[in-house]
């Protein structure tokens, strides 16, 4: 179940603790970009008490709200 209280793109400040990159792991049967350490993003995840579908869960979740909201003023 996607969390309530998230904050992604520029709501996060650059010396916070974030999960980054976790969009290119949307599709498992692409291979990852060589800039992408698969290691440092388990290590984000775990240190966030995650695992990687709930954490698309909540990117995709934001997304949706995002494009809802932005429709809404438009």
């Amino acid at each position: 179940m996607p969390r309530k209280n998230i904050r992604w793109g520029y709501e996060v400040s650059p010396i916070e603790q974030k999960i980054s990159c976790i969009k290119l792991f949307l599709d498992r049967g692409q291979q990852v970009s060589g800039f992408v350490e698969q290691e440092v993003l388990l290590t984000q995840l775990r240190e966030a008490n995650r695992d990687i579908e709930s954490a698309i869960a909540d990117f995709l979740s934001k997304v949706h709200e995002h494009t809802l909201e932005t429709l809404s003023r438009r």
